[in-house]
């Protein structure tokens, strides 16, 4: 994926950074279904 990034005159930096919020909120989402599977138990 990092390789490809170039061809289309895209900063490895810039990439980072539009990757950085989506990954808090899948995380964010994630921790949520966590929680909320554990208070059924």
């Amino acid at each position: 994926m990092v390789k490809i990034l170039p061809f289309f005159g895209i900063n490895k930096y810039w990439s980072v950074a539009c990757v950085v919020p989506f990954g808090t909120i899948a995380l964010l989402w994630w921790v949520g279904l966590k929680l909320t599977e554990l208070e059924r138990k």
